[in-house]
């Protein structure tokens, strides 16, 4: 059984995810503005592999970028997330931006954390 602190051990990293708002500009047009909503997110940022026959019956590779968090975490679809270090050293890891695409839903009563599919913007 995975308890909350062993599976703690696995958010590796940190991020800063952003929302985008609504501000007027100067000539009084609506535009949207991204500001953090969060730095210091505990997460793990990882890339599923699936595999499938396709249609031509060849094996394909579908890869999808994954941000792991614990429970409660505040990002919504087309969030972005960012500014990835490691969570022990501090040391930033070289990836780029995201825009969070959506949750993975769990089929169950307690989750232990939550799935994001990811795409890379930047």
């Amino acid at each position: 059984m995975v308890t909350k602190a062993s599976f703690k051990k696995h958010l590796i990293h940190t991020c800063t995810v952003e929302r985008s708002t609504q501000a007027a500009s100067l000539s009084g047009e609506l535009i949207d503005t991204w500001a953090d909503q969060a730095t210091g997110v505990r997460c793990r940022l990882t890339r599923k592999t699936e595999r499938y026959a396709s249609e031509s019956l060849s094996r394909e590779q579908l890869l999808s970028d994954i941000l792991i968090t614990e429970p409660g975490a505040d990002i919504e679809e087309d969030d972005r997330v960012y500014d990835f270090a490691y969570y022990a050293t501090g040391t930033a890891t070289g990836q780029g931006k995201y825009r969070v695409l959506h949750k993975l839903h769990r089929n169950s009563t307690q989750a232990h954390h939550e799935s994001y599919v990811l795409e890379q913007i930047g």
